[in-house]
């Protein structure tokens, strides 16, 4: 699967690290991925949401590239019938440091996971 996110999101939301690419506010195309931001027994690992909450699950992500302009993610097993998904960035290098900085923090204890290669194109914060 493959789409272009003008919007890039990183929130705590009730004490969850909460991600979304989109196109646009309140699209039917989006990518959530999120994760307690307490450890413990309630941490269940790397939730993901490919649409629709009915296209969602815990531990599907087998690895997650981040380049300047794109976010790679290959799934374990299919999630509304794809196992990998190329996300376009058309956001501003705020939100990409923001959405970035939310990354770092889901795949916190997952590090071989998380692959990011940033050489040139973004002003990093």
């Amino acid at each position: 699967m493959k789409f272009t996110a003008d919007t890039a999101t990183y929130d705590m939301i009730e004490g969850a690290h909460v991600v979304g690419l989109a196109i646009g506010i309140g699209a039917d195309v989006y990518l959530i991925l999120q994760r307690s931001g307490i450890e413990g027994p309630d941490d269940w690992g790397i939730y993901i949401e490919l649409n629709d909450q009915a296209n969602s699950g815990y531990g599907l992500v087998r690895e997650c590239r981040i380049g300047c302009d794109t976010v790679e993610i290959d799934l374990n097993k299919p999630l509304a019938g794809v196992t990998a998904i190329k996300i376009s960035l058309a956001v501003d290098d705020v939100a990409f440091n923001r959405f970035l900085e939310g990354m770092k923090d889901i795949f916190r204890d997952y590090h071989n996971q998380l692959k990011i290669n940033i050489d040139v194109g973004r002003v990093l914060t």
